[in-house]
């Protein structure tokens, strides 16, 4: 009859390979939460950065809308400064016509 053996092996040691694996994990999980805590913070700072440059743009919108109806005004002004002066002018003209006709009229009638 055959003889049945049995052999095991039996190992041995500690967990300090264990206990290195965790603390190596642990230490990328800090570095993770840093980074995602960065992160966060450069958003923040992106959010607010982005609200400043949109007030910034809705001032300069408003101030071109006042520089636009300063120019506005100026051309206005500039127009009814160029019509006052061709009224004159034409005062002038209808004036002159009308002592020219004024004195053609005398003219005639002591004839």
């Amino acid at each position: 009859m055959a003889r049945n053996y049995k052999a095991a092996i039996l190992i041995t040691g500690d967990n300090t390979g264990g206990v290195k694996a965790v603390k190596a994990t642990r230490k990328q999980i800090d570095g993770l939460n840093k980074s995602v805590d960065k992160s966060g913070k450069s958003f923040k700072n992106y959010s607010r950065n982005a609200n400043s440059s949109s007030k910034a743009l809705s001032s300069l919108k408003e101030q071109a809308k006042l520089a636009a109806g300063a120019v506005g005004i100026g051309l206005l002004i500039r127009q009814a400064a160029t019509a006052a002066d061709t009224m004159k002018q034409l005062n002038a003209r209808l004036e002159l016509a009308t002592n020219s006709t004024a004195e053609y009229e005398k003219a005639q009638s002591h004839d």
